[in-house]
């Protein structure tokens, strides 16, 4: 007996998709879940010339003075070489600085410029409001499960072992 036949036997997994079935493969479904909640968004990305990935850079700066350049990528779920990259557009742009550290000039900050603080007013509203909508269609308790239950999955990192 194969592992797929383990799979398919076991009463517990009988609901869960097999192995090479797309349409339950759970990281085809959360890209899907992910694309259906980001179409509410990417309009309004797109209309203010900034990307998804340089929204979030811009969400994680927003409520701090300034933050390493590695604890914003951490935050904005990016990677640093893309952060590099995000970081060195968005300032061309006059909407974050970045700066190096005192004690050691290889440390990277960054920090929003008040031109971002601008911007990031003129966004929050529209995205609200798209949020807002969101929510009303999916519903809140449902939101708030999600969000937990995304949490918990997200703590089954095989990068963060016990």
């Amino acid at each position: 007996m194969n592992a797929r036949d383990d799979w398919s036997e076991d009463p517990q997994h009988r609901d869960l998709a097999l192995p090479g079935e797309a349409e339950r493969s759970l990281p085809v479904m959360l890209i899907r879940a992910r694309d259906a909640v980001m179409s509410h968004f990417k309009p309004l990305f797109l209309a203010n010339h900034i990307s998804e990935q340089q929204w979030r850079v811009m969400r994680v700066l927003r409520d701090v003075d300034r933050l390493e350049a590695h604890e914003v990528a951490a935050r904005a779920a990016v990677l640093s070489p893309s952060l590099s990259r995000i970081a060195r557009t968005l300032e061309a742009r006059g909407i974050i600085a970045r700066t190096a550290g005192t004690a050691d000039r290889r440390q990277l900050y960054l920090s929003m410029t008040p031109k971002g603080h601008e911007l990031m007013a003129l966004i929050v509203g529209e995205t609200t409001a798209a949020y807002v909508a969101f929510v009303e269609r999916f519903g809140r308790d449902r939101l708030y499960t999600l969000f937990e239950m995304l949490a918990d999955l997200s703590k089954l990192s095989t990068k963060e072992k016990p």
